[in-house]
């Protein structure tokens, strides 16, 4: 009988953010899908550990100090790196979230996000990647 392996283990969520609190609140948010969950404190971090086959989605903050989130966008594309990105940012302006989106984010998301709309979008990208 071949052993089922389960889709959760497999799965892997990076949240990028340079705040501690943000990172362990997004954490708990996503705690509940199952998913494993790896967190970089920025962007210099997050393009170190975002390798090919190293995650399966990343939730990125825009405003970091240093690499910024648009800059770690600009890079992972440059790299030939596309893991699904949601970009959460507390900037609603169009014209942020059109430069994330042409940059290849995935999705845009306001801060803070809603606990089930996170869990549903990160449910979605794992699901389109199969």
């Amino acid at each position: 009988m071949l052993e089922e392996k389960q889709e959760p283990d497999m799965n892997k969520v990076l949240i990028v953010d340079d705040s501690m609190i943000s990172r362990q609140m997004l954490s708990k948010y996503l705690a509940p899908t199952g998913y494993t969950i790896d967190t970089a404190a920025s962007g210099e971090e997050a393009l170190e550990k975002i390798l090919p086959g190293s995650c399966d989605v990343v939730v990125l903050d825009l405003l970091m100090p240093g690499i910024s989130g648009l800059e770690v966008l600009e890079k992972l594309s440059l790299k030939k790196l596309t893991p699904p990105v949601i970009v959460l940012s507390a900037d609603i302006q169009d014209s942020t979230r059109e430069k994330a989106l042409s940059l290849g984010a995935s999705r845009f998301m306001t801060k803070p996000p809603r606990p089930e709309e996170l869990q549903k979008l990160v449910r979605e990208l794992m699901e389109s990647k199969e």
